[in-house]
């Protein structure tokens, strides 16, 4: 999962809804698929809903993107953006880890059958935590560690981008920088042939940033040439190529999960996803009229786009208490009862990822906001 700030210009409708599809991939993969375990043939396609974590990562590649092309001239740019993704990032998810150390005893000793040790057994070092490279020792040691904090990989990931991406827009010419993210969009696929390991619990091609970097650079990309002169126009013109991108990319993932995973599908799956999830932003950006803009712009779907980090970050512990508290183990349905509860942990993940966006999160991303970037030619 990504974490996405609001563009520059305010907030942009779409995005809000892309960033709601996203977390609705991650729900119904969490949610619904993981504990189903193996779906009926004729939806096995569904298997594919843990992309959504990539449509997160070319999203943010484009916000973030687009951010630092816009401010990469301004005197205080990597103090304007690093307060920024701090006060946005870093509250919620130190809370999150505090939590887990603070509970973890006392919580354990509850009745909650399997689900204790589903949630809380055998943490990664605390340090890897604090300093999100979780996903180095995830990916060297094949565990996710305690459910409770396995999603945080994403923002291992994430934080790592914004560490390099700020010192390349600011020393490349914006006219050039295409031609150095091309090998780095080139390279992910062939990092994930290599690192594939079926063997692992957890794939590291799975959670090293190397292996993401072609849907983080795509974002980018995206965010690069829709500032280019006439690129409405240009793009308009060939939304054709963006639907046939979009339908065939996503047309293979999908008949990918009817076969077995080998580490060419691995390697090619992502690419794609990142190909037809770039394809999407820009139709929903320019086509206003297009089922997919529409959906985009539902409420319901941007409402959730705005709760979405602490979604991802709390819903796996949610449906862990739950089904520890209600049926005594980790979470897998085994009847409808079972359905009832995946309700019952959706509802409760919904509702605290709402109070604390609007009463701890928003009020700290407002105050991250008072710094300004500067303007280049006023400072002159």
């Amino acid at each position: 999962m990504t974490v996405t700030p609001e563009p520059h210009r305010g907030r942009i409708p779409e995005l809000d809804g892309i960033r709601g599809l996203a977390i609705l991939l991650v729900l119904v993969w969490h949610y619904l698929l993981c504990e189903v375990g193996a779906p009926p043939a004729l939806f096995r396609f569904l298997n594919q809903t843990w992309s959504g974590v990539n449509l997160f990562f070319v999203l943010s590649g484009f916000l973030i993107g687009g951010i630092l092309l816009d401010h990469r001239e301004a005197p205080n740019y990597y103090r304007v953006f690093y307060i920024r993704r701090v006060c946005r990032i870093l509250p919620i998810y130190l809370v999150w880890l505090l939590l887990f150390y603070i509970l973890r005893g006392p919580v354990s000793r509850l009745p909650l059958g399997t689900a204790a040790g589903w949630l809380f057994a055998d943490p990664l070092p605390f340090w890897s935590y604090a300093t999100l490279t979780q996903n180095f020792l995830q990916g060297k040691y094949g565990v996710w560690g305690p459910n409770w904090l396995a999603v945080t990989w994403s923002l291992a990931v994430e934080e790592q981008f914004y560490l390099l991406l700020p010192l390349i827009v600011r020393l490349m010419s914006p006219r050039r920088l295409p031609i150095l993210l091309a090998p780095f969009i080139l390279m992910a696929p062939v990092f994930r042939f290599l690192f594939f390991d079926p063997k692992m619990a957890v794939d590291p091609s799975y959670v090293l940033l190397i292996c993401k970097a072609d849907a983080l650079l795509l974002g980018v990309f995206c965010a690069w040439l829709v500032r280019r002169d006439g690129a409405a126009e240009r793009i308009r013109a060939k939304t054709p190529l963006l639907r046939i991108l979009l339908l065939s990319c996503g047309g293979f993932v999908c008949l990918a999960a009817y076969v077995p995973e080998t580490a060419t599908i691995r390697a090619l799956n992502d690419s794609l996803l990142a190909i037809g999830y770039a394809a999407l932003i820009l139709l929903a950006l320019y086509t206003p009229r297009s089922p997919i803009a529409r959906m985009t712009r539902v409420r319901w779907l941007r409402a959730l786009g705005l709760i979405a980090y602490g979604t991802y970050l709390i819903h796996q512990t949610v449906i862990g208490l739950a089904f520890g508290a209600v049926r005594g183990h980790w979470p897998y349905i085994t009847g409808a009862g079972d359905l009832l509860v995946i309700l019952g942990a959706l509802a409760i993940t919904i509702v605290a990822a709402t109070v604390s966006w609007r009463w701890f999160e928003k009020p700290i991303v407002d105050f991250g906001r008072r710094w300004r970037y500067a303007d280049p030619a006023a400072v002159e």
